[in-house]
């Protein structure tokens, strides 16, 4: 090592040759002290030997200008550089480096570049001076360092050639610089898949819609998609939605999924993703998302999801969703609150089978409007259980013509006795002989005077049996009007209890035909006929009285007989009046 460069002035430094300059040794440029270094002219600088280069110590490097930088170092040179070297530069030297010069750095040396270098790269350095292999090279640190323009200046293929972590250390407003193209070009799944929940809630929302590619949305993870705002959820267009993983869907917050277009709903979710949705997901839907689902959307829905709709989304649904999108077991799966929200016209769209699989519980819940909207065909689905369960308030509210054409005889006997109890008179009215056949012997029991006094002669002939006819009570058989005693048969007369035909008022009994005294009454009914009731029998109906039933008389029952009615018995039944009776007639009644 020589001396060479000691002592001497900084104007000898300019004057040597690049013959002189090049026959030293790397020794003696370790002496060159800043300002010598500083007095080599560019031409000297660029017929350098490589190794005199990177000889240089940092303190060195540092001294060279910008003007030596980028008119003295050639390409070679620079690919000299150690790293050392490369890490020293200052931030004016290197935005002073050409993009020829800046692309011939090798890419351990870009890798040491400073974070406060690369933020001040221009964007025609970051364009056209870094390549694909330079910037794979970039550490965490260098990637954090770039500006939303340096970001901006990137091409699609430095972008992918970024390594994940780099992308990953991408400052929000740089990522937000980023063009749709450059996303939909320029970044990988893998890389999309590294981008922190900060980064991916920072998008734009044209960044969203029009820059992410459905590729780059499956590979987003749970974590990214519940980062994203409600308005990027919007922004997400059908086939975006459409390929969202289910378990990614799954994880959307309430607020994420209640922003969901309807567009979005209809078109682009699949029956997959309807299931994979939570309770509280499907909980946190509007009403107008709710009715922009199809029918093969609902039909999706875990039963538990569709228990967990509130009633303001039950009234939202159509008719046709709930006719063709509701399944019977989620319709059995309906709380008692849905059940009571749903409207008449929803009630009206229900299926004969969807309305048998309803419980009766939820059947007990529904309101009187629901009921009366039901059609004849729905009334005759309902199950004896469902009829059984229903209240007091929705029996009274059945139509004439549901009851009518639509109880079935098995309806009619699973009624309650409450239940009977509630029906309307006209109700009552519109029963067949069959459905009032089919009435349990306690139900009609329970039946009020009104309710029995309405009973047509027909309903009485013919509906009525002997055991419903024994089941009256004494309350009912008061309330028969004439013409009601008059319907009846010889054999519901001969059934009804002595009780009943002492209750009969005295014009329902004057209102019985010859043939059903004569026929009907057993001599028992006979003798629990009221002083009242024998005193109201005409002439022919004391006639037609048989000579049994005529001696069971009691005896006030035949003191009160009038003198015309004693006057009409015949030969065979005077002869068949006991001692007692005789003595009974008054002088008025053996006058005549």
């Amino acid at each position: 090592m020589s001396n060479f460069f000691v002592g001497m002035p900084t104007a000898n430094i300019a004057a040597l040759t690049t013959l002189q300059l090049n026959d030293l040794s790397t020794a003696d440029y370790l002496l060159l002290n800043t300002d010598q270094v500083r007095a080599l002219r560019t031409d000297q600088l660029r017929a350098l030997r490589t190794e005199l280069i990177a000889a240089l110590t940092t303190r060195q490097v540092q001294a060279l200008s910008t003007d030596q930088i980028q008119k003295g170092l050639t390409t070679s040179e620079v690919v000299a550089l150690t790293t050392l070297q490369a890490a020293a530069l200052t931030t004016a030297q290197v935005q002073a480096l050409s993009t020829a010069q800046l692309r011939a750095m090798e890419t351990r040396d870009v890798a040491a570049l400073s974070s406060a270098a690369v933020r001040v790269l221009t964007t025609e350095q970051i364009h056209s001076g870094l390549a694909t292999a330079q910037m794979a090279a970039l550490a965490s640190g260098q990637a954090a360092a770039l500006q939303s323009d340096q970001v901006a200046a990137l091409g699609t293929d430095q972008l992918r050639a970024l390594q994940t972590r780099a992308v990953a250390a991408l400052g929000t407003a740089a990522l937000t610089a980023l063009a749709t193209d450059q996303i939909q070009q320029g970044l990988s799944t893998a890389q999309v898949a590294a981008l922190t929940t900060q980064q991916v809630a920072s998008l734009n929302t044209d960044q969203v819609q029009q820059g992410l590619t459905t590729d780059q949305i499956v590979a987003l993870t749970t974590a990214q998609v519940s980062a994203l705002r409600t308005e990027q959820v919007q922004a997400l267009s059908t086939d975006q939605v459409h390929v969202l993983h289910t378990l990614n869907l799954a994880v959307m917050n309430t607020a994420q999924v209640a922003s969901l277009t309807t567009a979005q709903l209809r078109l682009a979710v699949t029956t997959d993703q309807i299931v994979a949705l939570t309770t509280a997901q499907v909980a946190a839907l509007g009403t107008a998302q709710v009715r922009a689902l199809a029918t093969d959307q609902l039909r999706a829905m875990e039963t538990r999801d569709v228990a967990a709709l509130t009633t303001r989304q039950i009234q939202a649904l159509t008719t046709t969703q709930i006719n063709l999108g509701l399944t019977t077991s989620q319709i059995a799966g309906l709380t008692t609150s849905q059940t009571a929200a749903l409207t008449s016209d929803q009630v009206a769209a229900l299926s004969t089978d969807q309305l048998r699989a309803r419980s009766t519980s939820s059947v007990a819940a529904m309101s009187t409007a629901a009921i009366k909207a039901l059609s004849t065909d729905q009334v005759a689905s309902l199950s004896t259980a469902q009829i059984a369960a229903l209240t007091t308030a929705q029996v009274a509210a059945f139509t004439t013509t549901q009851i009518a054409a639509a109880l079935g005889t098995d309806q009619v006997v699973a009624l309650t006795t409450a239940q009977a109890a509630a029906l309307r008179t006209d109700q009552i009215q519109a029963l067949s002989t069959d459905q009032l056949h089919a009435l349990e012997t306690r139900d009609l029991a329970a039946l009020s005077t009104r309710q029995i006094a309405v009973l047509s002669t027909d309903q009485i002939a013919t509906g009525l049996g002997t055991d419903q006819i024994v089941a009256l009570t004494t309350a009912h058989a008061g309330a028969l009007t004439t013409a009601q005693a008059r319907a009846l048969s010889t054999q519901q007369l001969s059934v009804m209890e002595t009780r009943d035909i002492a209750a009969l008022s005295s014009s329902a009994v004057q209102a019985l035909s010859t043939s059903q005294l004569r026929f009907g009454l057993t001599t028992d009914q006979v003798i629990a006929l009221t002083t009242a009731q024998a005193a109201a029998l005409n002439t022919d109906q004391v006639t037609a009285l048989g000579t049994a039933q005529l001696r069971a008389l009691e005896t006030r029952d035949f003191a009160a007989l009038g003198s015309a009615q004693v006057q009409g018995l015949t030969t065979d039944q005077i002869q068949a009046l006991s001692t007692d009776q005789v003595v009974a007639l008054s002088t008025a009644q053996s006058a005549a």
